[in-house]
């Protein structure tokens, strides 16, 4: 399963009956597929990570720590579209933030280390700027010097607005986010 160029529903069954004993197996799946993304040719349609999980997530939502855990090591191997690869399998996992996975999150920026940090922004940059998501961005700034290159990595993240849609989506969404950065000031 490793090989197929992405993993539709019939392969997510299996995975659902794997991840009802063995939870963790299923992250360690989908590190393999992250790894062998890198001998596919780029010409070829692969995708190591699904954009949809619809039967695993209530399975693997019951380890945060064991996904951030795992996804921190994708993180630390290779950080090469990273947002889009490790960012996204936690938010097709969780993807609503809930406090569940932000206070994973929290800890490692506890820790307060440059590259927890830049760990942690590249995951919330996943979320296109989720207003559930700016109390840790804050605690990011609040740890990080005024001069750290990271700030615009935030600043990526809370620009972003996922898609817009119709005539005036970006009006709508420039005034939405507007309203929802009024409290930091």
């Amino acid at each position: 399963m490793v090989a197929r160029p992405e993993v539709n529903f019939r392969d997510e069954d299996l995975l659902k009956a794997i991840g009802e004993s063995a939870p963790e197996k299923i992250i360690d799946f989908f590190s393999k597929r992250v790894k062998f993304e890198e001998t596919v040719h780029p010409m070829l349609h692969y995708s190591a990570v699904p954009y949809d999980l619809s039967q695993c997530n209530s399975t693997l939502q019951l380890i945060p720590e064991r996904i951030i855990q795992k996804v921190r090591e994708w993180f630390d191997t290779d950080k090469t579209l990273f947002t889009y690869r490790g960012g996204g399998l936690i938010k097709v996992i969780f993807p609503e933030p809930d406090k569940q996975i932000l206070a994973e999150l929290g800890k490692l920026v506890a820790v307060g280390t440059k590259e927890n940090c830049e760990f942690v922004i590249q995951v919330l940059n996943s979320y296109n700027g989720n207003e559930v998501t700016h109390d840790l961005y804050k605690e990011i700034i609040d740890s990080l010097p005024l001069d750290s290159d990271l700030i615009s990595e935030i600043s990526c993240g809370l620009d972003s607005e996922g898609v817009v849609r119709g005539e005036f989506g970006y009006v709508a969404t420039y005034l939405r986010k507007k309203a929802e950065i009024e409290p930091w000031l």
